[in-house]
């Protein structure tokens, strides 16, 4: 069965209303933590970064501010993947600004050999 953001919004007044104080268990209860591979050449472990106990804000930054439908068609949804992005938290395991590898970094955390 195909459902329509209409479809759940018949069930789920919540989507309705401000997504402040979902937590991302709930998110998981319609949305699967397997992004699968990103790219031919990324993966992201997103079901990782939630079993960590990351607040979904942290990527999905406004994610609580505004009702569901209108938060998914927003430009900060999908948070823009790269060196950059994951260097906010992973920034020994990932270029640095200038280009330079830090000592001991670990590409193949994100980075597939094909």
């Amino acid at each position: 069965m195909k459902l329509t953001a209409s479809d759940c919004t018949t069930c789920h007044e919540r989507t309705k209303r401000s997504m402040a104080g979902v937590t991302s268990e709930q998110c998981l209860t319609c949305h699967t933590a397997d992004l699968g591979t990103v790219s031919d050449q990324v993966t992201f472990p997103h079901e990782k970064h939630i079993a960590a106990g990351l607040d979904c804000e942290m990527c999905h930054q406004g994610v609580a501010d505004k009702p569901h439908r209108e938060f998914a068609r927003s430009a900060t949804a999908v948070p823009k993947f790269g060196h950059e992005f994951c260097s906010t938290c992973h920034g020994s395991d990932v270029l640095a600004a200038d280009g330079s590898m830090p000592d001991g970094a670990n590409c193949a955390m994100c980075h597939t050999s094909s």
